[in-house]
This record gives structure tokens, sequence and C-alpha cells, in this order.
């Protein structure tokens, strides 16, 4: 399990319910995960660009992030008081006093870096990725070279999606139907105009620990 940094989940919870740290904890562990064909594990953070690669027996091989890895928000999430109003929405058994009770709500202003990724035929490891404009990019990088490469995609980038690698191709798709499918062909990627990407490396991406 995944333990949020800097208090337990007992704590975000608890006692500090009404702080706005349970957003952060979210945004900071929230992450997709892929295997590999020889058989590690990819993670990539949904809200920063941080990508690791375990090895089977759950050791960090490799660590990789762009613009410092930093969680990307747009806006502060301020708390916002909120007065319960009536009895139906805040029960006599509840308080003595339920008109009184109060409380902290705390917006999450946390925005999608990662949107999924997926090893490729190629043995590179392809990042669909949302750009701070709100539009999309597909990031792939290369375990062989230590490159990151990315291209733009005529695409927004608004809700969730899914990225699967086949045999012909790449393929995308919203999470709702409705919003698209797209086939990206191996060959057309390849003549794709892939501008490289500068990142901040530790370990190894190739190591083949056990």
């Amino acid at each position: 399990m995944i333990q949020p940094k800097g208090a337990s989940v007992a704590e975000l919870l608890g006692e500090k319910a009404d702080t706005g740290e349970l957003n952060d904890a979210v945004a900071d562990v929230s992450l997709f995960m892929t295997g590999d064909r020889q058989g590690k594990l990819w993670t990539a953070q949904q809200f920063a660009y941080r990508v690791e690669r375990f090895s089977p027996a759950g050791r960090r091989l490799f660590a990789m992030t762009v613009d410092g890895g930093k969680v990307r928000k747009e806006g502060e999430s301020k708390g916002i008081e909120v007065k319960r109003k009536d009895d139906a929405q805040n029960p006599v058994k509840a308080t003595d006093n339920p008109k009184a009770e109060k409380g902290t709500y705390f917006p999450f202003t946390a925005v999608p870096v990662f949107l999924d990724l997926a090893e490729g035929r190629d043995g590179k490891i392809y990042f669909l990725i949302r750009l701070s404009g709100g539009k999309a990019a597909l990031d792939r990088y290369d375990p062989v070279q230590s490159i990151l490469e990315r291209v733009p995609l005529r695409l927004n980038a608004e809700g969730r999606f899914t990225l699967a690698a086949g045999k012909d191709a790449l393929y995308l798709a919203a999470w709702d139907g409705r919003k698209g499918r797209w086939k990206l062909d191996w060959g057309v990627l390849d003549q794709g105009k892939w501008e490289e990407v500068d990142m901040q490396v530790s370990g190894s991406s190739g190591a083949s620990a056990p």
C-alpha cells in the first residue's frame, strides 16, 4: 500500500480532515501502472510527471521526472466554510444544536498530467499526456537510449482516457464512448515529428534486477 507523505491515512480522515491535506495526499499517490515484456512494473503519477520502474520483487530500478515532478494544480485549494441549514441535512441525533454545526470544504485543484500508459511493440513506453493548456500529447520513453520524446495530438484531453498497444497500432479511447476512439498506426507514429523532452533521471530503466 502506498502511504501518503507527512501523515497517516487515519490522521487524514480524522484529526486532519479539515486541513485539506487529504487532497494533497490523493494528488501525490494516484497513479497508473503497466507491465513490460521483461516482467517489470512501470508506474506514472496521475497528477505529476513522475515515472518509476520496479523489479518483480518490488525494488525501484528507475525514476524519471519532468518539471521537477511537481503536482500540477489550477489555483489554490482554500478552505470554504460550509454551514448546516436545516435539521434534514444535520439530524438532531448528531448534535445538540444541528443548525450551529459547520465544516470546511477544500476543492480538489490538482489536474491530470498522465491519462494512461502502455508498452509499445518497439519496447518503448508510451504515455498519453494532458498538457497544461488542456490539449493532449503522446510521449514515449526509450529504455535503451534513455530518451523521452513528444508529439502533439489534435485531441482535447478533458476527462478520462485509456491507452492500449496492439500489433498494428496504438489505440486510445475516451471512457465516454461518445467522445471518440483513435487508432495510431505504428508506421505513422514512426514518421511523426517527435521532439525530445528534458527530464531528470535516477537509476537505470534497463536494469535487469530480480
